[in-house]
Protein backbone atom coordinates (compact mmCIF):
# COMPACT_ATOMS: atom_id res chain seq x y z
CA UNK A 1 0.00 0.00 0.00
CA UNK A 2 1.53 3.32 -1.26
CA UNK A 3 1.70 6.18 0.97
CA UNK A 4 -0.79 8.36 -0.49
CA UNK A 5 -3.49 5.33 0.23
CA UNK A 6 -2.71 5.06 3.95
CA UNK A 7 -3.01 8.61 4.38
CA UNK A 8 -6.96 8.49 2.25
CA UNK A 9 -7.29 5.31 4.84
CA UNK A 10 -6.38 6.93 7.58
CA UNK A 11 -8.13 9.88 7.16
CA UNK A 12 -11.68 8.17 5.96
CA UNK A 13 -11.48 6.14 9.60
CA UNK A 14 -11.00 9.66 11.45
CA UNK A 15 -14.14 11.00 9.90
CA UNK A 16 -16.29 8.12 10.53
CA UNK A 17 -14.58 7.95 14.04
CA UNK A 18 -15.78 11.98 14.62
CA UNK A 19 -19.35 10.83 12.81
CA UNK A 20 -20.06 7.98 15.27
CA UNK A 21 -18.60 9.91 18.42
CA UNK A 22 -15.16 8.80 18.92
CA UNK A 23 -13.71 12.05 18.62
CA UNK A 24 -10.76 11.07 21.01
CA UNK A 25 -9.86 8.90 18.28
CA UNK A 26 -10.50 10.80 15.35
CA UNK A 27 -8.54 14.03 17.28
CA UNK A 28 -5.72 11.51 17.62
CA UNK A 29 -5.52 10.61 13.78
CA UNK A 30 -5.57 14.11 12.36
CA UNK A 31 -2.92 15.17 15.77
CA UNK A 32 -0.59 12.62 14.16
CA UNK A 33 -1.08 14.60 11.05
CA UNK A 34 -0.29 18.29 11.97
CA UNK A 35 2.45 17.16 14.06
CA UNK A 36 4.29 15.36 10.55
CA UNK A 37 2.24 16.98 8.00
CA UNK A 38 2.02 15.28 4.39
CA UNK A 39 1.57 16.67 1.18
CA UNK A 40 -1.39 15.12 0.23
CA UNK A 41 -3.20 16.78 3.45
CA UNK A 42 -4.58 20.32 2.83
CA UNK A 43 -2.99 21.66 6.61
CA UNK A 44 -6.00 24.12 6.79
CA UNK A 45 -8.92 21.86 6.22
CA UNK A 46 -7.08 19.30 8.88
CA UNK A 47 -6.80 22.45 11.51
CA UNK A 48 -10.47 22.52 10.64
CA UNK A 49 -11.18 19.19 12.31
CA UNK A 50 -8.72 19.22 15.03
CA UNK A 51 -10.69 22.65 15.97
CA UNK A 52 -14.64 20.90 15.22
CA UNK A 53 -12.65 18.04 17.30
CA UNK A 54 -11.62 20.47 20.08
CA UNK A 55 -15.24 22.29 20.30
CA UNK A 56 -16.59 18.78 20.73
CA UNK A 57 -14.35 17.66 23.66
CA UNK A 58 -15.08 20.41 25.48
CA UNK A 59 -11.21 21.80 24.75
CA UNK A 60 -12.63 24.75 23.95
CA UNK A 61 -9.35 26.97 24.42
CA UNK A 62 -7.60 24.63 22.34
CA UNK A 63 -10.41 25.24 19.54
CA UNK A 64 -10.21 28.96 19.84
CA UNK A 65 -6.15 28.51 19.22
CA UNK A 66 -6.53 26.46 16.10
CA UNK A 67 -9.37 28.52 15.01
CA UNK A 68 -7.26 32.25 15.12
CA UNK A 69 -4.95 30.71 12.91
CA UNK A 70 -7.31 29.98 10.11
CA UNK A 71 -8.01 33.43 9.88
CA UNK A 72 -5.22 33.98 7.05
CA UNK A 73 -5.27 34.83 3.46
CA UNK A 74 -3.90 31.98 2.02
CA UNK A 75 -6.84 29.85 3.95
CA UNK A 76 -9.96 28.47 1.51
CA UNK A 77 -13.06 30.44 1.78
CA UNK A 78 -15.55 27.63 3.24
CA UNK A 79 -13.00 27.32 5.58
CA UNK A 80 -11.66 30.33 6.51
CA UNK A 81 -15.56 31.58 7.02
CA UNK A 82 -16.47 28.67 8.63
CA UNK A 83 -13.61 29.18 10.71
CA UNK A 84 -14.28 32.72 11.47
CA UNK A 85 -18.28 32.29 12.83
CA UNK A 86 -17.26 28.80 14.75
CA UNK A 87 -14.76 30.67 16.73
CA UNK A 88 -17.09 33.70 17.64
CA UNK A 89 -19.22 30.92 19.11
CA UNK A 90 -16.64 28.95 21.09
CA UNK A 91 -15.12 32.02 22.43
CA UNK A 92 -19.33 33.09 23.53
CA UNK A 93 -19.22 29.67 25.13
CA UNK A 94 -16.57 30.29 27.02
CA UNK A 95 -18.25 33.61 28.08
CA UNK A 96 -15.72 36.09 26.74
CA UNK A 97 -18.55 37.97 25.36
CA UNK A 98 -16.94 41.27 24.12
CA UNK A 99 -14.05 38.61 22.12
CA UNK A 100 -17.14 36.51 21.07
CA UNK A 101 -18.83 40.30 19.32
CA UNK A 102 -15.53 41.49 18.21
CA UNK A 103 -14.93 37.85 16.50
CA UNK A 104 -18.46 37.81 14.91
CA UNK A 105 -18.07 40.98 13.29
CA UNK A 106 -14.89 40.14 11.92
CA UNK A 107 -16.79 36.82 10.20
CA UNK A 108 -19.83 39.10 8.66
CA UNK A 109 -17.19 41.83 7.22
CA UNK A 110 -15.30 38.47 5.68
CA UNK A 111 -18.78 37.29 4.87
CA UNK A 112 -19.72 40.55 3.13
CA UNK A 113 -16.03 41.10 1.38
CA UNK A 114 -17.06 37.83 -0.39
CA UNK A 115 -20.33 37.82 -1.88
CA UNK A 116 -19.21 35.81 -5.17
CA UNK A 117 -19.56 32.85 -3.00
CA UNK A 118 -23.39 33.87 -1.14
CA UNK A 119 -24.79 30.77 -1.78
CA UNK A 120 -26.57 28.33 0.64
CA UNK A 121 -22.94 28.04 2.52
CA UNK A 122 -22.83 31.82 3.73
CA UNK A 123 -26.82 31.97 5.02
CA UNK A 124 -26.53 29.57 7.82
CA UNK A 125 -23.61 31.28 9.04
CA UNK A 126 -25.08 34.57 8.42
CA UNK A 127 -27.58 33.44 10.71
CA UNK A 128 -25.08 32.06 13.40
CA UNK A 129 -23.38 34.93 13.18
CA UNK A 130 -26.55 37.51 13.92
CA UNK A 131 -27.44 35.08 16.49
CA UNK A 132 -24.45 36.13 18.34
CA UNK A 133 -24.81 39.33 18.15
CA UNK A 134 -28.78 39.86 19.54
CA UNK A 135 -27.72 37.64 22.78
CA UNK A 136 -24.91 35.64 24.18
CA UNK A 137 -25.29 31.84 23.06
CA UNK A 138 -23.81 30.19 26.00
CA UNK A 139 -27.13 28.29 26.95
CA UNK A 140 -27.35 26.99 23.35
CA UNK A 141 -25.46 23.60 21.83
CA UNK A 142 -22.85 24.35 19.65
CA UNK A 143 -24.60 24.26 16.18
CA UNK A 144 -23.38 21.29 13.78
CA UNK A 145 -20.42 22.63 11.01
CA UNK A 146 -19.50 20.76 7.67
CA UNK A 147 -16.14 18.31 8.00
CA UNK A 148 -14.22 20.51 5.27
CA UNK A 149 -11.30 17.81 5.52
CA UNK A 150 -10.97 17.31 1.52
CA UNK A 151 -9.48 13.93 1.62
CA UNK A 152 -7.44 13.55 -1.39
CA UNK A 153 -9.34 10.90 -3.81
Amino acid sequence: MDRETTIVRELREAMRLFDEGSVREACAIWDRYAAKPESAVQPHRLDWARARARWTLGQLDEAVAILAELDVEDVPFDVRANALTARALVLDRQGQRPEAVAACRRAMAYLDENPQYNDGLIAPLRKRAADVLKAPQTAKPMPAFPALQGIPN
